[in-house]
């Protein structure tokens, strides 16, 4: 046949290596990370914003911030662990446990929610369109 065969558990190691290295430029208030793992398509959606242009001001504008003396903003830990990803075709539904550790102001914070992020695999490469 000429149908292409999917190799699903690549897929989804390949989707959880997206997802962590979000992750990991969050935790390093890195601009140039987020935007190496967004989809930069005008559909895309996150901090109820549409589109790259528009989410890309909200991230520099947030790490500006973050980085900031008066901030005092350490990231400890920031990992994603616990995945149920749901592969069709080229967009996944993924739900993880998320697990954030930081510093602000000298106040130690610990977050732990269930993330939900939606992947599109453009050109080959599996990428942020979403998060909820």
């Amino acid at each position: 046949s000429c149908q292409e065969t999917v190799d699903i558990e690549a897929e989804k190691e390949a989707i959880k290596v997206v997802v962590q290295a979000q992750l990991d430029a969050a935790l390093a208030l890195s601009f140039e990370g987020e935007s190496a793992v967004w989809a930069h398509t005008d559909y895309i959606e996150r901090f109820g914003v549409q589109g790259w242009d528009s989410i890309s001001v909200v991230y520099q504008k947030m790490f500006e911030k973050y980085s900031s003396d008066t901030m005092d903003f350490q990231g400890k830990v920031f990992t994603a662990s616990n995945y149920d990803i749901h592969l069709n075709g080229t967009f996944a539904s993924v739900f993880h446990d998320q697990h954030f550790e930081y510093v602000l102001k000298g106040e130690e914070y610990v977050s732990a929610i269930r993330e939900h992020k939606y992947l599109e695999k453009i050109d080959g490469e599996w990428k942020l369109i979403a998060t909820f």
